[in-house]
């Protein structure tokens, strides 16, 4: 007979469990002694939320500038605030064989 492990991993709350104290800590001491065992990951979620915020306020710079320019001027204005450095980095992937600077021409225009 098949016994099955006396315990059974802790699988992930529901958004619908996280607002309950007990769960939200439970989740929470899970995640934190698995980023302390797996720096590596947590570098690359620490990246990915750093894109993410990068993206965040690019979008917002654009729903503004949009409503004050033109299309053409807010593509443009668009184009010269993902050229910034820290945005060259946060949005650069892992990967050194891949930079966005080789994806947009000087115009500022995909590459075909």
């Amino acid at each position: 007979m098949c016994r099955s492990w006396p315990f059974s991993a802790p699988s992930s709350p529901s958004s619908s469990e996280m607002h309950v104290p007990s769960v939200a800590l439970r989740f929470g001491l899970i995640m934190e002694a698995y980023f302390r065992g797996s720096t590596h990951h947590m570098k690359v979620l620490m990246k990915q939320a750093e894109a993410l915020s990068k993206l965040n306020a690019l979008s917002d710079f654009v729903k503004v500038s949009s409503q004050k320019t033109t299309k053409p001027q807010t593509k443009e204005l668009m184009h010269l605030y993902m050229r910034q450095d820290t945005y060259l980095e946060a949005l650069s992937p892992c990967s050194p064989h891949w930079t966005p600077a080789r994806c947009w021409q000087k115009s500022g225009e995909p590459q075909a």
